[in-house]
This record gives structure tokens, sequence and C-alpha cells, in this order.
């Protein structure tokens, strides 16, 4: 197990180094930074000597050795053209409340989407499982910005129920939470229904029931527990989809995190924080692929199972 997870962590490497690469090009060719950072008046003796400063005038693979090591070693992620700050110190400041929006409404729709979707596979056919399979194929066909602007209408100008924009009170959570979540619950139960409904007409699931074990335990310690792998495939894809979507959440929202820094960035032609923003949402991307090859090794045996022989076979070879 071990070994499968040093394994994992060293595929890591190359894909991280194909994101700076990837966002060096785009960096490059995204515009004129040196015209960008002097405004609209300078002189060309001015406009070199800030290329020269700036390392531009260096050949790319120059460059880019460069910039990886900055990155690597320092975590150096440029100065905002706009604000004249490090952008690492931006992004460190609104990277926590990201963070913080994304784990709510990941939490509260796996929970949410997996008791919906065994309730709905246990009452196969029924109008109940009709009703959240309709339901569940409407809210993930609903872009996020669309489900957060009607949101909002409705809760904050119609009903004056909660906050529109700002986090100042625990209320400022509930829509921007709820907007990111609906289509990850639409998710969740539609890919825990087919799960389930796979699992629940095994053999061993009506050896266990014909043992006397109550419906719940049956269901989840037993059909859940080997229905969890693709809902963990699931997870994994839908956090990579939330970091994603948080950035147009935010906009709407106006939360004061990476995603809404990254579109004011955009607008404003900040291409060192464009360029951070990606990053840092790529090594977020990296990281939790990582994460869920790792639960995969805890949550499916044949995995165990292959590195454990594969460890035996080494150990035989060298005796």
């Amino acid at each position: 197990m071990f070994r499968f997870i040093i394994k994992r962590l060293l595929l890591m490497i190359p894909v991280f180094l194909g994101v700076l690469l990837i966002v060096f090009i785009i960096n490059r060719s995204s515009g004129d930074h040196v015209a960008a950072l002097l405004g609209d008046s300078y002189t060309p003796e001015l406009y070199q000597e800030m290329r020269e400063q700036l390392g531009l005038n260096d050949p790319y693979p120059i460059q880019f050795a460069r910039y990886v090591k900055g990155v690597v070693t320092q975590f150096d992620l440029g100065t905002s053209f706009i604000t004249k700050r490090p952008v690492k110190q931006e992004i460190i400041a609104r990277l926590p409340l990201s963070i913080k929006i994304a784990a709510i409404s990941l939490v509260w729709s796996v929970f949410i989407g997996v008791i919906l979707g065994i309730i709905s596979a246990i009452k196969q056919y029924s109008v109940l499982d009709y009703s959240l399979t309709t339901l569940a194929m409407v809210f993930s066909s609903m872009p996020s910005f669309w489900i957060g602007m009607m949101m909002m209408i409705l809760f904050s100008l119609i009903l004056k129920l909660l906050p529109a924009t700002g986090l100042d009170t625990w209320k400022g959570y509930i829509l921007p939470c709820i907007t990111l979540g609906l289509h990850p619950v639409a998710s969740f139960c539609r890919m825990t229904r087919s799960t389930m409904l796979e699992v629940i007409h095994q053999d061993y699931i009506r050896t266990a029931r014909s043992k006397g074990i109550g419906q719940l335990r049956v269901i989840i310690s037993h059909a859940l527990r080997n229905a969890a792998i693709p809902i963990v495939t699931l997870l994994g894809t839908q956090m990579n989809t939330t970091i994603g979507s948080a950035a147009v959440v935010e906009s709407v929202f106006n939360i004061p995190g990476v995603g809404s820094y990254m579109i004011s960035s955009i607008g404003t032609k900040d291409y060192p924080g464009v360029q951070g923003s990606v990053l840092v949402f790529s090594m977020i991307v990296c990281l939790t692929t990582i994460i869920i090859d790792i639960l995969y090794g805890f949550l499916d045996p044949r995995i165990k199972a292959k590195y454990i022989e594969s460890g035996k076979k080494r150990n035989y070879r060298e005796t």
C-alpha cells in the first residue's frame, strides 16, 4: 500500500510540470506584460529597461526554468499589476474562504445526494423514485451562475430572508453553498441510485437478509460499502467541478475568494493574478486526484492485494 501511495505521488510531478508549462505558455501569449505594467505613456528606453528587469529578453527555456524554480522554491507567483502586491499574498489571504465554501458545499451535497440515491434505489419505479430522478436531471442541467441569480432574486429581493452578497453573518454562506452544492447533489443521487441497484440484487445481499440482518444494516454495511468506489470516483470529479464553479459563484455573490480574484484579474488584464489563480486551482485539482487515488487503495481490496502480491514476488526474487 505504501508503494501505491509513493507511485501516485511520483506521478504528480510530471502532471505538475505540465501544468506549469501550460500556464507559462498561456501567460507569455496573453499580451504584452510590460505595456500593461507601464500604462499608456512610456518611452522606448523605459520599455526595454523594464523587459530586461523582468527577464523577458532571455530565451523561453531560460524563462521557464526560472519560473519553475521560483514557484517550487519560493512559491513566487509574480506581482500584481493592479495592487502592486505579490500574487502569493493575495491568494493566501483569499484561499481559506474559497476552501471553506467549497468544503461546506461538498459535505452537504454528498450527504444529501447519497441518502436520496439510496432511497431512490430502494423505492425503485415508485413515484418517489421518478420524482427524485426527475429533480436530479433538472438540477444537473442548470448552470451554477443561473441558479445563484435565481436564488438571489427569490430569497434576497422578493422574500428578503437571506443576504444577496457578502459573508458578514452565517446567513451569507447559505445561498452560495446551496448554489455550489445543487449540481453535485443531483450527480451523487443519480450515481448512488445506479450503483445501489447493481449491488442490492447481488446474492450476498439476499444472503444477508435471509440471516435476519436488519434492512438498515444491510444497506449501510453491505450494499453501500460495495457501491462506494464509483461514488468516490464521482467525489473526485465533483471536487474539481466545484472548484471551477466557485470562480463564477464567488463573482455572483461578491465573495472575496480566489475565484472572484481570478475573474477580476481577467477583466483588468492583471496577467500575474490570472496566472497565479490558475496555477493554484490546478494544484488543488492535482492534490484532490491524488487523495481520491489513495482512497481507492483503502476501499478496493484488489488494489491492496495487487501491491501486496507484487511486494512478495520482489522479496522472493531477492532471496
